[in-house]
């Protein structure tokens, strides 16, 4: 699932009207009697500009003085939060670092455009530091690399001062061109597909499991148990997150279930916050929609609540927290729920390609996309 920040272009106008001068069809005398007002006024307005220049001047000086005779820093500080890289501007110092927190509330990273230098993801009240050594005096540009953040406004532009000759004519030609340091495509390729075959890495835990009804009830009702709680997950190898899951996996167990089956889902919370569940794709009941406070009490930490209810056609749905979803959702806490067989489009044309009317099914593979939260940007859990 994704999502994206829209953001709205917005302009500002700003008019100047200037006075009228007076109608020719006035007298002589009335033309006389006015000079002195038409000359005033425009020497105040000569003035006036006299000073904006001179202001402007000695603003421009004064940043360049500034500029030129403070040294930048070896060592800077940035912070990151959505959606921002603060300060907008950095300057360092040929061969200093940055020392980068996270203020926000979901991880982000920092990422010099063009080259191989960024930071692990950083989790919210984290820090990491960037060394930048590698870098020539000049121009770049930095941004978040989990996707959608850049864009969120996650960008902000890189100067590293001091060096020789040599550095500022990289610096100069970088700004001519506005183009990013030369890129080693041949390496980015063979890390991409590096990356592709590797996954997925052997790790611990497999998500998205089936799960079995706890009990099945003399009238047919399939009961099923889940515990939401914080249980470590490792993304990939070595990556071992905090992660908010439905009965300590990611994603939580799938439930199948068939066209007519009556349900019970007792749920447990084991969170250190209240929260509850909701059925994403299926008709349910009001009560047991999962939307608290509106529908149910909120599910507090050390209880249960149970929901009711009838599948009655066929459905690829999902269940997921929605009080403080924000947060346990993009961090684990979701799962898969299949509802009967939802009919293919078996002779029918779907984007331009003919579905075949004998097409048969050989295997069913739930795939649930993440990109946010602790989980990061992963398949089924995994990165």
């Amino acid at each position: 699932m994704l999502t994206g920040f829209p953001c709205d272009p917005w302009s500002a106008r700003v008019s100047t009207e200037l006075a009228v001068p007076p109608s020719p069809d006035a007298g002589v005398r009335h033309d006389l009697s006015t000079l002195p007002l038409i000359f005033g006024t425009v020497a105040v307005l000569c003035l006036a500009v006299v000073l904006t220049i001179t202001a402007l001047v000695a603003t421009d000086n004064g940043s360049s003085l500034a500029t030129t005779g403070g040294a930048a820093s070896s060592a800077v500080s940035v912070s990151l939060k959505e959606f921002a890289i603060t300060p907008a501007a950095v300057t360092v110092a040929s061969g200093g670092s940055l020392t980068v927190t996270n203020d926000g509330h979901v991880p982000h990273n920092l990422s010099v455009e063009g080259t191989s230098l960024r930071t692990p993801d950083i989790a919210p009240g984290q820090s990491a530091s960037l060394d930048l050594a590698s870098l020539k005096t000049g121009s770049y540009k930095i941004l978040c690399l989990i996707p959608g953040h850049a864009d969120s406004g996650m960008r902000a532009t890189l100067e590293v001062t001091g060096g020789g000759a040599s550095g500022s004519a990289t610096s100069t030609d970088h700004m001519a061109g506005g183009a990013s340091p030369a890129m080693d495509y041949a390496t980015m390729t063979k890390d991409m597909l590096a990356t592709m075959a590797a996954f997925p890495a052997k790790t611990k835990g497999v998500g998205n499991q089936p799960l079995e009804p706890t009990e099945v009830k003399a009238d047919g009702t399939k009961v099923f148990d889940l515990t939401m709680e914080v249980a470590d997950w490792e993304v990939s190898p070595g990556k071992v997150v905090k992660a908010s899951t439905f009965n300590g996996i990611v994603p939580g167990p799938m439930i199948h279930l068939t066209v007519g089956d009556k349900v019970q889902v007792r749920v447990r919370n084991e969170l250190p916050l209240a929260t509850d569940v909701h059925w994403h794709g299926i008709n349910v009941d009001n009560a047991n929609d999962g939307v608290a406070p509106l529908t149910q009490d909120l599910i507090e930490p050390g209880k249960t609540f149970t929901y009711t209810f009838t599948t009655d056609e066929p459905a690829v749905a999902m269940y997921h927290p929605h009080a403080h979803g924000y947060q346990l959702l993009p961090d684990g806490m979701f799962g898969v729920l299949l509802v009967g067989e939802v009919p293919l489009p078996l002779g029918r044309t779907v984007g331009g390609e003919l579905i075949p009317a004998d097409l048969k099914v050989s295997q069913e593979l739930p795939m649930v996309l993440n990109d946010s939260g602790v989980i990061g940007y992963s398949l089924n859990g995994k990165g």
